[in-house]
């Protein structure tokens, strides 16, 4: 039904651009008026399919009056009663079921050391996008064919299957499914149980048979509930060289490496992007790649793709200064958290982790840019992540000291096939300081929709 919502948006939109584009006759109103019912009717049909008003009302008639008895209440009684119901029947459950599982999953952890001898002929493990759907039975709960005696496991296309740490998570993250089988009897209405790894696989019980969707793009790790239960917010500056020596292949590397690190933020993020490069014609060296967006902004699914679509537009010209770039990440910093403290509004920005991602395929003059740290980041307050851009990438020794000396981490990005796996790195440094407070809470995301199936979740996950 969504898909058809969709489908429906996009034709009259499709069809008015075109009007417009070609300078046609404008729609008439009886042809607007057939799109206005239709698309009507779609919405209706998705918010009932969603609400369940049907259901609803069918229940509510289908009493019969003179059995019905009706009786005073307490409004602020029957909402404290109603909400602890919902707290202990319905998410009480949940939480002691994901508690349960991290217990198990510390204790499997801590008992299982690399195993070097593991390969993909000596190991074998249940691959949802090959698994034998004979071996599964349809349950409605789940909405899909589904094998409850073990679980599936699900690789990103870009990472080997024969990769050592993918291998060695697999084993033992085996000794999960024991956990999970008996949260399922504990709580029957408990959905999908899953562990994502850091290295980018995921393991799901029950076990289900992957989409045949083509091409898979599927990544745990920029999932709505991995991105936001791996780290805690943070406010993201991300710097793009676009000087003329990333004319190119290097350029198209790094508008790559900037949609995907945009995926890597959820919407309890901020981000912003500008690119730095200084030429005759153009005054300001570095500039905002949205007209829009001239400061950070939320990390929501709408505003991440304006700024995609602006940094497809980039082109490569004049030279790159590393001290001008830098002036201006701080100067944005402490605009943003100006506004933090004059906002009326609560929450306006991360108010967390501060980091500057620098994308180039070479590095100019150490000297310059480290005297704009030492006077704008001299208790390494923010943080620097730099990436060298191109197989041609020179000079990368300044590149890597900018990370290191600023809490940050350097990478390579060489080629295409390396971009998703190494902009992913970043995140676990983030989550670092998380991990030594040795103290996990439970965090609730946002809305999404499930990849498994087409419905909607609310998903729980500790960090």
């Amino acid at each position: 039904m969504a898909a058809r919502l969709l489908r429906i948006e996009a034709a009259v939109f499709a069809l008015i651009t075109i009007y417009i584009s070609c300078k046609a006759q404008f729609p008439t109103e009886s042809s607007i008026k057939t799109w206005t019912k239709d698309l009507k009717q779609s919405l209706d049909e998705y918010v009932s399919n969603v609400l369940g008003e049907a259901q609803l009302q069918q229940s509510y008639n289908s009493y019969d009056a003179s059995k019905v008895q009706w009786k005073a209440v307490n409004g602020e009684d029957l909402v404290e009663e109603t909400a602890n119901k919902l707290g202990l029947e319905v998410l009480g459950k949940k939480i002691e079921a994901l508690k349960k599982s991290v217990k198990a999953a510390e204790e499997i952890a801590a008992i299982s050391p690399k195993d070097d001898s593991l390969t993909i002929d000596n190991y074998k493990f249940n691959n949802a996008k090959t698994l034998d759907k004979s071996t599964l039975a349809y349950s409605p709960k789940f909405g899909k064919g589904i094998n409850e005696t073990i679980s599936s496991v699900h690789i990103p296309v870009e990472i080997y299957y024969g990769d050592k740490d993918i291998l060695n998570g697999l084993k033992w993250t085996e000794g999960l499914d024991d956990v999970w089988k008996q949260n399922a009897e504990d709580d029957p209405n408990l959905l999908w149980q899953y562990f994502g790894g850091q290295k980018g696989f995921l393991r799901s019980y029950p076990a289900n048979a992957w989409t045949e969707a083509k091409p898979d793009l599927y990544d745990v790790r920029r999932r709505p509930w991995y991105t936001q239960g791996s780290s805690s917010p943070k406010n993201m500056m991300i710097l793009v060289d676009t000087s003329g020596s990333t004319t190119g292949e290097a350029l198209q590397l790094m508008k790559e490496t900037v949609k995907q690190l945009l995926e890597t933020l959820g919407e309890n993020d901020f981000v912003a992007v500008a690119n730095y490069s200084k030429t005759e014609e153009i005054q300001d060296t570095v500039r905002y790649v949205s007209e829009c967006f001239q400061g950070f902004v939320q990390a929501t699914h709408r505003n991440k793709q304006v700024l995609k679509e602006a940094v497809m537009d980039l082109q490569a010209s004049g030279m790159a200064k590393w001290e001008d770039a830098l002036e201006f990440a701080f100067k944005a910093f402490k605009e943003f958290e100006q506004d933090e403290k004059n906002s009326s509004m609560n929450n306006v920005g991360a108010d967390c982790n501060r980091i500057i991602m620098v994308l180039t395929d070479g590095a100019t003059a150490k000297d310059e840019a480290a005297t704009v740290l030492n006077r704008e980041n001299p208790d390494k307050r923010i943080r620097i992540f730099t990436y060298a851009i191109g197989k041609t990438a020179a000079a990368i020794e300044a590149v890597r000291w900018l990370a290191c000396k600023n809490r940050g981490y350097f990478s390579k990005i060489p080629a295409m096939g390396a971009i998703r796996t190494t902009v992913q790195e970043h995140v676990a440094v983030v989550a670092r300081p998380l991990v030594l407070q040795s103290r996990a809470y439970i965090q609730e995301s946002d809305v999404y929709e499930d990849a498994l199936v087409w419905w909607q979740l609310v998903n729980s996950q500790v960090m």
